[in-house]
């Protein structure tokens, strides 16, 4: 796979490779991994981060806050099939050396490694690793799905109450269990989206306005994914201490809605709407 050692592109930068980049097809996709060295978080993000979420160490998943800027930057240069707007993320996968300190020096490497077509459309791998005195400290695992229009999953039209289904997999993901027992309760709204957009620089409409998550064929604005694993993550004790983190995104978490995190008797985590109607995430750790 091609590497190519890079500095952080400027927003000027990345607008212009954003605006030129071009789609190509699903034969001509290439694998690429960019490099990115000698980098710092900022100190007023690593504060907001922390005071957003209450917690005093960074979680493991604060890498996706690190990498989102970068990862545009890898996506515009990438030749791949697909639009930017529109990718569904199915799924993060945390293998951990050790945590980052992330107020010193550390180097990213960003990669789009492969693309495999499904009845249900695309499927990405993203990995993003990060770097400290040259040794690994985490590698991050990312499915990103391009869902056909034309998908539909097989029994969705009298599927039944009990059921979860993710509605980007089109599997069903789950049955609701009374043996799971409540960890902790969150409210989450437009405005909640709206400001963790600005302490992770996720800027996508579908979080920030109903009106152009319609235009884009939601029924309203949905909570950012990764404020969820975020926050879950915070409520779990020792969570800092987990060499592998494995979370799946689940069905779209529109707003506003009232989540429950939950815990079973295998120590597998869910985030779920307050009836437990919908799970919008599952997340293991060891």
């Amino acid at each position: 796979m091609n590497e190519i050692v890079q500095t952080p592109y400027s927003n000027c930068q990345l607008l212009k490779a954003l605006w030129r980049r071009k789609v190509v097809d699903v034969e001509d996709f290439e694998p690429l991994s960019i490099k990115l060295n000698n980098l710092i978080s900022p100190t007023q993000q690593i504060a907001d981060f922390k005071a957003m979420f209450a917690c005093t160490e960074l979680p493991v998943s604060f890498l996706f806050v690190v990498a989102y800027r970068h990862l545009g930057q890898l996506l515009a240069q990438a030749k791949f099939s697909s639009k930017l707007v529109g990718l569904i993320h199915l799924s993060s996968h945390y293998r951990v050396t050790i945590l980052p300190d992330w107020s010193a020096p550390y180097d990213l490497r960003l990669s789009l490694t492969s693309c495999e077509s499904s009845p249900k459309g695309l499927h990405y791998i993203i990995e993003v690793n990060v770097y400290q005195q040259s040794g690994l400290c985490v590698k991050c695992t990312n499915e990103i799905l391009d869902k056909r229009r034309d998908y539909k999953r097989a029994g969705s039209d009298n599927e039944t109450k009990g059921e979860l289904t993710n509605d980007a997999r089109g599997d069903n993901v789950a049955q609701i269990s009374d043996a799971e027992s409540a960890v902790a309760t969150n409210q989450l709204s437009p405005q909640l989206a709206r400001k963790y957009a600005r302490v992770s620089g996720d800027y996508n409409p579908i979080h920030l306005s109903g009106l152009l998550a319609k235009l884009l064929g939601m029924k309203t604005s949905v909570m950012q994914g990764m404020y969820n694993l975020h926050w879950s993550l915070s409520k779990v004790d020792g969570s800092e201490q987990a060499t592998d983190v494995m979370a799946r995104f689940n069905r779209p978490c529109f707003l506003p809605k009232k989540v429950e995190l939950t815990i079973n008797s295998a120590g597998e985590y869910s985030l779920f709407s307050s009836q437990r109607s919908d799970r919008h995430l599952h997340l293991k750790l060891s």
